[in-house]
């Protein structure tokens, strides 16, 4: 079972797998929508105030495990919040900004107030600080399915991130936020310049990767598709089980079904020599004498 398409086609793609032995689904992860949703705008207010953001402020937030993983994509990202400060003054812009990171790592951008949270793990908390805040960027050069954009969606927090991996199959650009080219700092600048200076805009947006959440990745929606997916394996191995047994009647001199379908390999088979199997086959005897 895959997240993504993106990482079944690698999968199918790869020379691990057999087309003729596996088989691969795909079906999403999901993210607890009770504690990852939107807040009031009194209770926007209340958690601005207990993390000292202003609460008028458009608030932009980024994060990731550590600011200095390439992988996240830092540079170009920072290279966009400076431009998009830049693009701020040029404009003659009032629009107040507030930066928000959660994350390992220290870093300025001249013109933005920036509020650092460091490293956070109690989820509570976490969505406490999505739901307060506007906008989520990210710039993954490499990635699959980003709790980070799942969250953010939850809370309807539009999104602008990269292109790159599983990313474009998690939310409809047009409707949730952006998606951008990997390492475009210049369109990460322009777009949210676009969306901070556009409220109604940014409202819709925000409506809409909510409803995009409770769509696709709801627990209910997750575990429903792997009861579905259940009962396909179930029923078709009931077949194969009762064609095996049908054909074995007819012909009684076949080997029975049990015979034919799959097992495991043993695995004392590949035991280096007699010596080590008698010792695996006397541990295992005394572990059960014990646990019994």
């Amino acid at each position: 079972v895959s997240p993504s398409n993106w990482l079944k086609d690698k999968l199918i793609s790869s020379s691990v797998f057999n087309k003729n032995l596996h088989k691969v689904s795909v079906i999403r992860n999901s993210v607890d929508l009770e504690t990852f949703k939107p807040s009031s705008y009194q209770r926007k207010t209340f958690i601005r105030e207990k993390f000292g953001i202003p609460e008028k402020n458009i608030c932009i937030l980024i994060g990731c495990f550590s600011w200095e993983e390439e992988r996240k994509g830092f540079k170009f990202l920072h290279d966009a919040l400076r431009q998009f400060s830049q693009a701020l003054k040029e404009n003659s812009l009032d629009t107040k900004i507030t930066l928000v990171s959660m994350g390992e790592g220290d870093f300025e951008i001249d013109g933005i107030e920036h509020k650092r949270l460091g490293f956070l793990s109690n989820e509570t908390e976490i969505s406490q600080i999505i739901s307060c805040c506007d906008l989520f960027l990210n710039m993954s050069r490499e990635d699959n399915l980003p709790n980070t954009i799942v969250e953010s969606l939850a809370c309807g927090v539009p999104v602008i991130s990269t292109n790159v991996g599983g990313i474009p199959e998690m939310y409809d650009p047009n409707k949730s936020g952006r998606l951008i080219n990997r390492d475009d700092s210049k369109s990460m600048s322009e777009e949210l310049l676009l969306l901070v200076t556009n409220p109604e805009l940014l409202k819709e947006l925000s409506a809409n990767a909510r409803k995009e959440a409770e769509k696709n990745y709801s627990p209910k929606t997750q575990a429903s598709k792997y009861f579905d997916l259940f009962t396909k394996v179930i029923l078709a191995h009931k077949r194969h089980s009762t064609h095996l047994n049908l054909a074995a009647e007819k012909t009684p001199k076949q080997k029975k079904s049990s015979e034919i379908l799959p097992t495991r390999i043993p695995a004392h088979n590949y035991f280096p020599d007699s010596s080590f199997s008698e010792k695996a086959f006397h541990w295992f005897e005394n572990k059960t004498k014990s646990t019994n």
